[in-house]
């Protein structure tokens, strides 16, 4: 194979060589005799010459010269174009081998797969919000995307099923989107489309346990049905329905035997409306699924009733929503721990606004989690009547929350010294955690300080006073509180600056002291602002690590020293003794006793002793059976050692096997092949992961949300400091930046406290800055959705100005005001997307100045915006270099009473426009307009809006002159259809070569006329006639039989559309009838030797008849 290439190159390049001379040639061969002095004379005045003769000497020289000159240029014109085309040719061969020998395609099939989970676009059943920004329907995100990019992926993809077991479906989203539609055979097609899609899916993932999650607040969905019907295999779920929809599953009730993670939410219909609980059944779906342990339920009132489950299998719960539902106090919170008795994790919401009712003390052997939230304008007291009915002998975990400030621990004191556990970790907000002992009683929580000091972990607060930071403080020789302390983290509001410095005094005093872990220093979160707390907790995270270097044990050192010394030729060799010498370890120490059970033997009863069972009778010979039952007690003892000290091995035996399978698991992590992988293979897969922004498409650009860390960039950055210096180096993986600053908005007023929705924000602006920041100097391509006025967000994006390559903007109509100060600062920007964000400005917006932000910009070339009144006047732009503008319409709104005047003044200022999309969109035809003679437009396309003036589109085209014209497109949505004599006319008119027609709305029949005794030719036969020799791609909204019988080829008969080779329908479905005639007039196409075969695989129109079908579909395979 080497030999082959080898000589193919060779050969290829003497080739080039022999074809590469060609004849040097000078302009200064060619020359003529020069003009006479008197020359200079004669040509500023009238006179005749006096040697005119000599003169006409001159001039058939210079014409013979000049005819030469031109034949020599024709010719060397000629050699430049066989040469660009062979250039073109080369070039195309050398990409050819530069692909084919990228190193990509050597990639393994399991290295791919790791990477694509990395890079799939995953979401948390317990986080709502990442299910829903998530939509696994879209073919331009998740597996779709990976399987588009070639064969081999496409195959990859295809056969791993657990690629495909993540399900995310907005279907009220799709609804909403459906709805937009104005045709309701669109509508139709997106519902279609969809469950195609999902059924696509589901049969990918095969036998794989699914990840659902489905969004409806309608009572029944198809997509709902479908998903029901693979229950089978559902593992983790979140259902977020009307209440009447959970009604509606009972079909699956007993088929979900891998269902593991249930998570049930009201919809936002029910949300609203929570008596409509009230009114329905228990919902006993979920009764049988072997394999549930963990329920989630947000909304659901009395969820503890509402919904029967296998409570005794429960190990985790959580009832959220703190908003709507108003309860008994603590009844459904004591109702779920009593049926749950074996729930480890528990997350309660105490809330209600009436009171608390008496409840029943409660033993819970298993709980280790607990953590309860007091819902806003809740009374505090039932915090404290829950936790003083509970006993939890195993509780690790304690999380209180509050939104209210104040509160004593004094119940959590009792809780656990009634419990006698051992806790933990313990993470409180809204509590008192001052220990000035100043109170009658003491400082409470010094009190809980004490019953906790042996045993706590980790301990977070919203706040740490300066009595509790002191209290915390080791000093001298004095044991510090809470000696095994290893973290500590502050989430409130930040403390003033001695405070920092105190908290920083405190964590060093800790770590200097023998007692305490060094580790608290890096696990540790406190929010500082001041720049000198700064700067010695920044010293002592370093002394802390440089502590734990000097502190590694010799044998990691030497260890580390054995890995690096071992060449790559013998890293599998030094691999395999490593492996045998720790086989021999383990095999040393698992040697021990066989132990067994018949050595443990004592006398069998005596049969009087059996029959004095039986009464009340006393023994008669009672020192025998004393003996006996000495003796039996004292191998009882013996065996009660035995066998705990075997219970003691298994113990240990136990964590040297969790050991081991560390070890193997290590090794494995260290040889995996993906480790191998070259930075230029990660960086080129990484590039297909990624979500890009494309400015063209403002759906597709809503979805993204750059500042989610769990997307790539981010998450690929977090897998392993590999990938994370392969991505932080890559600049153009970072350079795709979409932000809906109105989405982060309301996150922020949804948190429960304004510490939170300010830590939002800070967190936003960070993340913008590191994206910024590492992508350095490359071109941006911006998407920014706002409708507030100002926002640092935008902000920080206006001052990268200089480095947009395309921009999408849709603020609102005054911020679009205020970016006029980076006028002048858009050097790279080629493809601007404007759009207002609020509503109804179509009356605001003529009040107020032009836009000059975008005057000045060298390099744009595209401009796309919808709905915005009188353009050109509205927004200023360089247009005489736009080549590509977009002025259409998605409301279908009619705002511009002025007629075709901004269409007709687009086109006039941008005469260089190539591809030109434009809305006719007004109730009048306006004023008339001037002749307008385009001599660069190739593309153009006409949207008619429904109830604007019928005649509109009819005073554009007249107006019209389009030499160049090859593509033309027109849409109307209005009731009737339209005439097409005025494409005629345009067509008539231009004298230009069209190839690509597609018209909606208009009557497209070719059946001609009688009137009056007289023949009247149909329009679109004339239109026909018109394109007949050019025409290759045709679109329409309707075939009438008239048309598919002009089209069907006949012998001796002139074929109609004779270079035809895509034929598309997008409309309503054909009769029975017409479809047949469509596929006999497709077949007598592709038999006809004039006609294109590629008409076949490029031709749509929807078939439901199943002899039609069959047909076309055997028509597919021939060709």
């Amino acid at each position: 194979m080497y030999s082959s290439s080898c000589s193919e190159d060779s050969s290829s390049s003497s080739m080039l060589q022999r074809e590469t001379p060609i004849m040097s040639l000078g302009a200064d061969s060619y020359t003529i005799p020069p003009l006479p002095s008197s020359m200079a004379y004669l040509l500023r005045t009238n006179e005749a010459p006096v040697n005119a003769n000599l003169l006409q000497i001159h001039r058939i020289e210079a014409e013979s010269t000049l005819s030469v000159l031109d034949q020599q240029l024709d010719e060397i014109n000629a050699k430049v174009v066989a040469f660009s085309a062979k250039r073109d040719e080369i070039v195309s061969s050398i990409q050819f081998y530069r692909d084919v020998l990228h190193p990509i395609r050597r990639v393994p099939p399991d290295v791919l797969l790791e990477i694509f989970f990395y890079c799939m676009e995953s979401f948390d059943i317990a986080d709502p919000d990442s299910c829903r920004k998530v939509h696994s329907l879209n073919p331009k995100q998740g597996p779709w995307y990976l399987g588009q990019v070639c064969q081999c992926w496409r195959r990859i993809v295809l056969g791993c099923a657990r690629l495909w077991s993540s399900i995310s479906i907005d279907i009220d989203a799709l609804s909403r989107y459906a709805s937009e539609q104005p045709d309701p055979v669109m509508v139709q097609k997106i519902e279609s489309n969809a469950i195609v899609l999902l059924s696509h899916h589901l049969n990918r993932s095969k036998d794989y346990p699914l990840r659902i999650s489905v969004y409806s607040s309608t009572i029944a969905h198809p997509l709902l049905s479908l998903l029901c019907a693979h229950s089978f295999h559902w593992s983790s779920v979140l259902l977020s329905l009307h209440p009447k929809s959970f009604q509606m599953l009972t079909s699956i009730r007993g088929s979900l035997p891998k269902l593991e993670y249930l998570h049930v939410r009201g919809s936002p219909m029910s949300w609203v409306t929570p008596d409509v609980w009230s009114t329905l059944p228990a919902i006993d779906v979920f009764e049988y699924a072997p394999m549930l342990t963990t329920f989630r339920a947000h909304d659901i009132p009395n969820s503890a009733t509402t919904i029967v489950l296998p409570w005794n299998q429960i190990t985790k719960y959580s009832n959220g929503g703190l908003s709507t539902t108003q309860e008994a106090g603590n009844c459904a919170n004591i109702d779920i721990l009593t049926k749950g008795g074996k729930i480890r994790v528990a997350h309660l919401a105490c809330r209600n606004k009436i009171g608390t009712v008496p409840i029943i003390p409660i033993a819970h052997e298993h709980l280790t989690n607990l953590r309860v939230e007091l819902a806003r304008w809740s009374d505090h007291e039932l915090i404290v009547q829950l936790l003083d009915a509970l006993t939890l002998p195993q509780i690790r975990e304690i999380r209180l929350s509050s939104n209210q400030q104040g509160y004593d621990v004094w119940p959590i004191v009792r809780l656990l010294q009634r419990s006698r556990g051992t806790l933990l970790k313990l993470n409180l907000s809204g509590f008192d955690t001052d220990v000035d002992d100043s109170q009658v009683l003491g400082s409470p929580f010094r009190a809980l300080l004490e019953t906790v000091n042996d045993s706590l972990l980790a301990l977070r607060l919203d706040q740490f006073p300066a009595s509790l930071l002191c209290a915390l403080s080791a000093e001298g020789n004095r044991p510090p509180p809470l000696p095994r302390l290893e973290e500590m983290r502050m989430s409130g509001k930040s403390m003033s600056a001695p405070n920092q410095n105190l908290t920083v005094c405190m964590l060093k005093s800790r770590v200097e002291h023998s007692s305490c872990k060094s580790s608290l220093v890096k696990r540790s979160s406190f929010p500082l602002t001041d720049e000198t707390a700064k700067a010695r907790m920044d010293n002592l995270v370093k002394e802390v690590e440089q502590e734990t270097e000097l502190g590694k044990p010799t044998v990691r050192r030497e260890e580390a020293a054995l890995w690096t010394s071992r060449s790559p030729g013998d890293s599998l060799h030094s691999s395999s003794i490593s492996r045998v010498e720790t086989s021999s370890l383990y095999t040393s120490v698992m040697s021990f006793d066989i132990l067994d059970a018949q050595a443990y033997s004592i006398p069998p009863l005596p049969s009087s002793v059996v029959g004095l069972l039986k009464t009340n009778e006393a023994p008669v010979f009672t020192d025998s059976v004393e003996s006996h039952r000495l003796e039996a007690e004292s191998v009882l003892t013996i065996l009660d050692q035995d066998l705990e000290k075997m219970k003691t091995k298994v113990s240990e035996f136990t964590a040297k096997r969790e050991e081991i399978i560390s070890n193997i698991q290590s090794c494995r992590d260290v040889l995996h092949p993906i480790r191998r992988t070259p930075p230029d293979i990660l960086l080129e897969i990484f590039s297909y992961c990624i979500d890009s922004v494309d400015a063209e498409h403002f759906e597709a650009c809503r979805e993204i949300d750059s500042l989610d860390t769990t997307k790539a960039p981010w998450c690929l950055s977090q897998v392993c400091r590999y990938w994370r210096k392969v991505v932080l180096n890559r600049p153009t993986l970072w350079t795709s930046i979409s932000i809906d600053i109105d989405a982060i908005l309301r996150h922020v007023k949804a948190q429960p406290n304004p510490i939170a929705a300010q830590k939002i924000e800070a967190d936003a602006i960070v993340l913008l800055s590191l994206r910024l920041t590492r992508s350095k100097d490359c071109p941006l391509k911006i998407a920014l959705f706002s409708s507030v006025v100002t926002h640092p967000l935008i902000s920080m994006i206006c001052a990268c100005s200089i480095r947009w390559s395309s921009a999408l903007l849709s603020l609102h109509i005054q911020s679009f005001q205020m970016l006029n100060f980076i006028k002048g600062a858009l050097p790279r920007l080629e493809f601007l997307h404007v759009r207002s964000s609020i509503a109804a400005f179509e009356a605001v917006w003529p009040g107020l100045p032009a836009v000059e932000a975008f005057e000045n910009a060298p390099n744009l070339t595209s401009f796309r915006t919808y709905d915005i009144p009188n353009l050109p006047a509205a927004i200023l732009l360089p247009w005489s270099q736009i080549k590509h503008v977009t002025n259409g319409t998605q409301t279908r709104a009619i705002i511009t009473p002025e007629g075709n005047q901004a269409n007709a003044e687009i086109l006039t200022k941008a005469r260089k426009l190539r591809t030109a999309q434009l809305a006719c969109k007004s109730i009048t035809t306006g004023v008339a307009i001037a002749p307008i003679t385009h001599e660069h437009l190739v593309v153009l396309t006409l949207d008619i809006t429904r109830r604007s003036e019928p005649d509109l589109f009819v005073q554009l085209l007249d107006a019209l002159t389009l030499p160049k014209i090859q593509n033309l497109r027109l849409y109307s949505f209005s009731t009737h259809l339209h005439d097409v004599r005025p494409i005629v006319r345009l067509l008539d008119r231009s004298g230009s070569k069209l190839s690509r027609l597609r018209l909606r709305g208009f009557n497209t029949s070719i059946d001609d006329a009688d009137l009056d005794g007289q023949a009247l030719r149909s329009p679109f036969r004339a239109l026909l006639g018109i394109v007949n020799e050019t025409l290759l791609s045709l679109c329409l909204d309707d075939l009438h039989s008239s048309l598919l019988s002009a089209l069907v080829v006949k012998k001796d008969q002139p074929t109609l559309l004779p270079r035809l080779h895509e034929i598309r329908m997008k409309g309503k479905v054909l009769s029975v009838d017409l479809q047949n005639l469509a596929v006999s007039m497709i077949e007598s196409r592709v038999k006809c030797t004039k006609c294109k075969s590629s008409l076949v695989r490029r031709t749509s129109i929807p078939l439901t008849d199943e002899v039609a079908k069959r047909r076309m579909d055997a028509l597919v395979k021939m060709v």
